[in-house]
């Protein structure tokens, strides 16, 4: 009969050969990569939302017209 003490090894368990590598972070690096894409489409499709509806209240602010707004947008610096 094997002696009950020597049956588990002293280091604990070891993760099995096919098991997802994971970085220091704890997290998969494949779930990192798609937060940083989704911050990013996240920051994107806010600005793309708030920059139009901050025109009106600019060009209110500034007193411009259409021509002036337009020619103002368009003008190569």
């Amino acid at each position: 009969m094997a002696d009950p003490t020597q049956s588990f090894p002293l280091t604990g368990p070891q993760p099995a050969a096919n098991a997802p590598q994971t970085d220091a972070g704890g997290e998969k690096p494949h779930l990192r990569i798609l937060w940083r894409i989704s911050l990013a489409h996240f920051l994107n499709d806010m600005l793309t939302s708030v920059v139009p509806a901050l025109l009106p209240l600019v060009q209110k602010l500034l007193g411009l017209t259409y021509a002036r707004w337009a020619w103002w947008s368009w003008w190569p610096t």
